[in-house]
């Protein structure tokens, strides 16, 4: 979002992207709150919040890390409206959402700012992990986002028994290869 550069002198762009960067965060922050289901004055007061937080004003002089905070909220906010869509059934939904957060991981990479970036990855595919166990916990059927991977970190990948599983295909080759060494030698 450097297209202030093109018609502003640069000490004038350098404070309007600041401004739109923070901006963002708010709107951005709002749009997570709303899909949490918070009242409106509550968004926005979630909103003003990471806006005016000491870690975006503190920062606002180093704009890498401005603009790549800012993709942080819009992460967790299409994070949390694509599992709503998938949980709910909504696929056409569902792949608006992940488009949309398929964007906001491009610009959270390419924000500037690298190891902000990476964090914030991490924190949003911890995220995903806990909503998607989470969905999967609620759902009456036991259909969840990622059933397969929640049943697989609940029971363990080693001590899965079911046949496609790599471990236990490994299991039973290991198996046959130890009575064929000891019945043939």
């Amino acid at each position: 979002l450097n297209f202030f550069y093109l018609f502003l002198p640069i000490a004038r762009a350098m404070t309007a992207t600041v401004v739109l960067h923070v901006f963002l965060a708010g709107v951005f922050t709002y749009g997570y709150g709303r899909a949490l289901q918070l009242s409106r004055a509550g968004a926005l007061v979630a909103g003003l919040t990471f806006m005016f937080s000491g870690y975006v004003v503190a920062r606002a002089g180093f704009l890498s890390i401005t603009s790549t905070v800012v993709w942080l909220a819009a992460l967790f906010w299409c994070i949390e409206g694509s599992v709503q869509c998938w949980t709910e059934g909504e696929r056409r939904g569902w792949a608006l959402w992940a488009a949309a957060l398929t964007g906001a991981v491009g610009m959270l990479l390419l924000a500037g700012h690298i190891q902000m970036g990476y964090y914030s990855l991490l924190a949003g595919g911890a995220y995903l992990l806990f909503r998607s166990l989470w969905a999967t916990r609620r759902s009456e059927a036991g259909e969840g986002v990622f059933d397969s991977a929640s049943r697989r970190l609940r029971w363990g990948i080693f001590f899965d028994r079911d046949e496609r599983s790599l471990s236990y295909r490994v299991q039973l080759a290991s198996a046959r290869s130890s009575r064929s060494t000891v019945s043939g030698g």
